[in-house]
């Protein structure tokens, strides 16, 4: 079984003094493990 993530975040993009800024072949994908690991069991 092939596991999917919690989180999935593409084509992330923000805005700092007004100029909107993309950070191109970013992409993060969370997994309920890792997320274990950070912040301890749910």
């Amino acid at each position: 079984m092939k596991e999917t993530p919690k989180f999935l975040l593409e084509d992330i993009s923000y805005t700092y003094n007004g100029h909107t800024y993309a950070l191109q072949g970013i992409n993060l994908s969370i997994y309920p493990r890792q997320i274990t690991a950070i912040f301890g069991p749910a």
